[in-house]
C-alpha cells in the first residue's frame, strides 16, 4: 500500500543525503589537505629566502647572523652608531654600503621572492636604560637614519624598487631586558614581512 511507497521514498532520500553527505567530507578533505600543501610550499619557500639572504651575506664577508625562523637580521648599534646618538658613525655606512645590496639582490634574484616579500621594516631598539619616552625617540631616529641613508646616500641596483618596499618603525625598549642594560637590546633589525603574514 502507500504507507509502504513512503518507506521507499525515504529509504531514497536517506540514501541520498548519506552520498551527498559523503561527497561533502570528502571535498572537506581534498581542500584541508590542499590548504596544508599550500602553507608547507610558503613556508619552504621562506626558508630558501632565509637560506639564500646567508649565503649571499657569508659569501660577501659580512658579518651578519639571519634569525632561519624568522629571516630577521640584527646590526648592533656599535656597528652603525655612537652611544646615545643617531647620526651613523663612518663604520656605520661602511657597513650599509656593503650590506644593503647584497639584501636587496636576494629579494630580487628571484620574482617569487619579491612576490613573497611584502615588506622590509627597518627597527631601531634600544636597551631599558634611560626613559621610555627617549628610548622610543632615540629607537625612531636611528631607524629614520639607516632609512636616510639607504634611500639618500647609497647607490645600488634596483634601489628604487626596494625603497618601495622600506619601511622604518622604532620599538625603543619593548623587547629589551628590563633589568640589565645588554648591548644585544641596542640594534636595528632588518625585518622581513612575508605576503600572508599580519
Amino acid at each position: 500500500g502507500p504507507a509502504h511507497d513512503d518507506g521507499g521514498v525515504y529509504l531514497a532520500i536517506s540514501d541520498l543525503m548519506s552520498g551527498l553527505l559523503l561527497v561533502f567530507v570528502l571535498l572537506v578533505m581534498a581542500l584541508v589537505y590542499k590548504v596544508a600543501e599550500v602553507i608547507e610550499q610558503v613556508q619552504e619557500q621562506r626558508i630558501v629566502i632565509i637560506q639564500s639572504l646567508q649565503e649571499a651575506l657569508d659569501a660577501e664577508g659580512i658579518d651578519a647572523k639571519v634569525d632561519e625562523r624568522t629571516g630577521d637580521i640584527s646590526i648592533l648599534d656599535d656597528i652603525l652608531f655612537a652611544e646615545g646618538s643617531a647620526s651613523l658613525t663612518t663604520e656605520g655606512r661602511v657597513f650599509l654600503d656593503r650590506f644593503v645590496p647584497v639584501y636587496s639582490d636576494v629579494i630580487y634574484s628571484e620574482s617569487a621572492f619579491e612576490h613573497e616579500i611584502v615588506r622590509v621594516v627597518v627597527e631601531g631598539h634600544t636597551s631599558s636604560k634611560g626613559s621610555f619616552g627617549a628610548n622610543m625617540t632615540l629607537s625612531l631616529q636611528r631607524a629614520a637614519s639607516v632609512l636616510d641613508y639607504v634611500e639618500s646616500d647609497l647607490s645600488y641596483p634596483r634601489k628604487d624598487r626596494f625603497q618601495t618596499k622600506l619601511l622604518g618603525a622604532g620599538r625603543g625598549e619593548i623587547e629589551a631586558d628590563q633589568e640589565f642594560d645588554l648591548d644585544g637590546d641596542r640594534r636595528v633589525v632588518f625585518r622581513m614581512q612575508f605576503r600572508g603574514d599580519h
